[in-house]
């Protein structure tokens, strides 16, 4: 390791500390858990960057591409072409190496999870929810498998940044400064995964249709947007699908092809023409899991997606699915969540993809969770009042 490699490997681990305690303070966050999610993320760091190089992963080739590339202007684009127009000049002007390029978008996924520690935080201050006694709010945040999928030199780590950065806008909608921060974070959604962006924005629309304090001349409109926004992206779409038209054709071309992959793949994929949509949700969510865990990762994924698992059960016990349709927010939030589950799952047959995509949008069910308790309690509280 040269010189350079080693002051800018001593910058990142500086900065991160700086941020995470001051970060900390000014929020009030417990500083034992902010030190535990850095130290976490750190090792998650390392360990994926030894895995891309073993498995010659997606990040491997966006470094080797802003290595080679000789025109800065032949990277500008949307997808792995904006990855590689963010790591260009990482490399070749400031002389990064493969780790340090790896440093810099582990950062990224660093300050996403501390803004939803922070968004967790408030909204489970006054009513801490626990399982074996300690905040579930943690146990979500210290989840390796967590840090490992969010701290890559790649898409992963600005989607979920620019995901968290986007909730925490339309919570706080009513300052300027968050107004600037949604239009940053959807166009950077935009740039790093299109079709994320698409299911957001179609999320909104949904949810003003379906809200029912919406007037019915917004609905009437909101309507004719869907078709739009179809149209305008149909061919995005498409590619995302991997078929040739919306055809019931090309949709069970597209499904026998990869019932045929999976045959020779069992354990990593999965074959839909044999699966069951539950199980496909269950899968996209939970697997690997005990059943069908190899090897000794396989089996400590098993045992996350168990935590998940007994959380996502915990959650839904208490009732709040009813109250989605009355507050805008609380809509909005959840049927970006579930567009995201159903597509995903139906699209998603390979697990190990499947594992890494799942932790973009988990978090916005729990913020929908938390911001829904804090809703209710609130109102609750209100109601206390009048009696009193």
């Amino acid at each position: 390791m040269l010189f350079v490699d080693i002051v800018w490997l001593i910058f990142f681990i500086f900065i991160s500390g700086v941020f995470v305690i001051e970060y900390s303070k000014k929020h009030g966050l417990n500083l034992s858990i902010s030190i535990s999610i850095y130290i976490i993320h750190f090792i998650m760091t390392v360990f994926y960057w030894q895995f891309s190089i073993i498995n010659n992963i997606d990040s491997v080739v966006y470094y080797n591409m802003a290595l080679t590339e000789k025109n800065i202007l032949n990277t500008l684009g949307i997808g792995t072409k904006f990855i590689v127009s963010i790591t260009l000049p990482l490399v070749q002007y400031l002389g990064f190496n493969y780790f340090n390029c790896f440093a810099f978008f582990s950062f990224c996924g660093l300050i996403g999870f501390f803004k939803l520690y922070k968004l967790l935080d408030i909204l489970d201050r006054d009513n801490k929810i626990r399982l074996f006694k300690i905040r579930i709010i943690y146990i979500i945040l210290l989840l390796p498998q967590f840090h490992f999928w969010t701290c890559a030199l790649g898409k992963d780590s600005l989607s979920f940044l620019a995901t968290i950065l986007i909730i925490e806008s339309v919570l706080k909608n009513n300052k300027f400064v968050y107004s600037v921060q949604f239009i940053l974070s959807v166009a950077l959604l935009f740039l790093v995964r299109p079709y994320l962006f698409i299911f957001l924005i179609l999320a909104f629309v949904i949810s003003r249709i379906i809200y029912g304090k919406t007037h019915v001349l917004y609905k009437i409109l909101f309507s004719f947007l869907i078709i739009g926004l179809f149209l305008f992206f149909k061919e995005s779409l498409l590619s995302y699908f991997n078929i040739e038209d919306f055809s019931q054709k090309s949709v069970d071309s597209t499904i026998n092809f990869y019932s045929e992959y999976s045959q020779d793949r069992s354990g990593s994929f999965i074959d839909p023409a044999s699966t069951n949509f539950f199980m496909l949700v269950f899968s996209y969510l939970y697997r690997p899991f005990f059943y069908d865990a190899k090897g000794a990762l396989q089996l400590f994924s098993s045992i996350e997606n168990l935590f998940l698992l007994v959380i996502f059960i915990k959650f839904f016990s208490l009732n709040f699915i009813k109250y989605i349709f009355k507050d805008s927010i609380l809509l909005f939030l959840m049927t970006y969540f579930f567009i995201n589950l159903i597509i995903k799952s139906l699209t998603l047959y390979n697990l190990g993809l499947a594992s890494r995509q799942k932790y973009i949008i988990i978090p916005v069910f729990f913020i929908a969770f938390y911001y829904f308790k804090e809703m209710y309690n609130r109102r609750q509280l209100f109601l206390e009042s009048i009696d009193r």
